[in-house]
């Protein structure tokens, strides 16, 4: 990072609290801290092995706004919604810092509920966002994108991350879950460099116990670059290793006192509770579907169709040219999982939980 302050003003959008740790310039998200390190970055975070980080906002559109009115570049986006073109899922656009990293900016899935039990506290986090007077403001940490040279090293690394850290698996060899974040890894066919020095230069989690986990990672043959300390900062205990491909990893212990989890001043933050069934399969069809397909008007984006009575329609080719001859649960559920040429796959994103609910919504068009 060369200027602390200009960094600041980057989150200032994303209602980052710049503070001070043991004299580091820290900006305080929920759930997570940003670390700003003086010094001219190699190069951007983008065509490095950790391509991007992500926040996840109860509104993306005001956010994104926000980011284009302060100067910050995105990806080439609809002038209408500021979404990146190139992408329909829970990926509003990405943005990029003045010393080139690049944040994701997507909503919440858990704003209406989900069957995977790590997205259960999002409901009280959306609560303490609105309370804040900020719809915008962004809940929490959602991802620690890799692009990654083939499916070798993809597997390489979801092992190494799924051992380490005892993480959980969200669909497959895609995304493993940390408490706090996840972490995808994408096969990109390019061989890619490690972030040391560069706008993205280093990862860090939090860890209990952390002396004996380090202990656990020398014994497993991890590279240790910073041996475990409890006096290297003053206020937390700290550890650094590179993983298998070159990606510096902090550790630290004692950080989670400035990560404030306690509920707003003047009473208790009141549980959200999920929307369920066809209610909630509407708000997965508008997050992940409406930006391509309406559900009642003539067409949608481009060329794709509306929804409208989509279990009845009869035999028709796909805009790919493929045939679909039967429009039952199965098989649109099939369709919606694996994509087509002209649509990506929901597979590795929707939980059984959103598909099923879903699939009920698309069959009230």
């Amino acid at each position: 990072m060369r200027d602390p302050e200009v960094t600041k003003k980057f989150w200032e959008p994303f209602g980052g609290t710049p503070l001070k740790i043991d004299g580091i310039d820290v900006i305080k998200l929920p759930g997570v801290l940003v670390f700003m390190h003086r010094g001219e970055p190699t190069g951007p975070s983008k065509g490095a092995m950790m391509d991007h980080v992500g926040v996840n906002s109860p509104n993306p559109y005001e956010l994104v706004k926000r980011l284009i009115e302060a100067g910050y570049e995105t990806y080439p986006r609809d002038p209408e919604t500021l979404r990146d073109l190139r992408l329909n899922g829970r990926a509003w656009n990405h943005v990029f810092s003045p010393d080139g990293l690049n944040v994701e900016v997507s909503t919440n899935p858990c704003k209406f509920g989900s069957s995977h039990p790590y997205l259960e506290a999002c409901p009280e986090r959306i609560v303490g966002s609105v309370q804040t007077n900020d719809p915008a403001a962004p809940i929490g940490s959602d991802i620690v994108h890799f692009y990654l040279k083939d499916m070798s090293v993809v597997k390489g690394m979801y092992d190494f991350y799924a051992k380490t850290f005892g993480a959980e698996t969200v669909r497959g060899l895609i995304n493993v879950v940390i408490p706090g974040t996840k972490i995808n890894f994408a096969d990109r066919n390019v061989a890619l460099v490690p972030n040391k020095g560069r706008a993205l230069d280093s990862v860090g989690f939090e860890v209990r116990n952390l002396e004996a986990f380090v202990r656990k990672l020398e014994a497993a043959g991890v590279k240790i670059s910073e041996p475990y300390s409890k006096t290297r900062y003053k206020s937390f205990a700290s550890a650094e290793f590179t993983d298998p491909f070159g990606t510096s990893v902090r550790l630290s212990e004692g950080l989670i006192q400035y990560v404030s989890t306690a509920a707003p001043k003047g009473g208790q933050v009141s549980k959200v509770q999920p929307t369920t069934g066809v209610a909630h399969g509407k708000q997965v069809f508008e997050l992940h579907c409406t930006y391509c397909h309406p559900s009642d008007l003539a067409g949608g984006r481009g060329d794709a169709p509306a929804l409208k009575g989509l279990f009845i329609w009869p035999p028709h080719k796909l805009a790919d040219g493929t045939e679909h001859k039967e429009h039952t649960v199965e098989t649109i559920r099939k369709l919606v999982f694996e994509g087509t040429s002209r649509m990506e796959a929901r597979g590795v994103i929707l939980s059984d939980k959103e598909m099923d609910d879903l699939l009920s919504y698309l069959r009230t068009l």
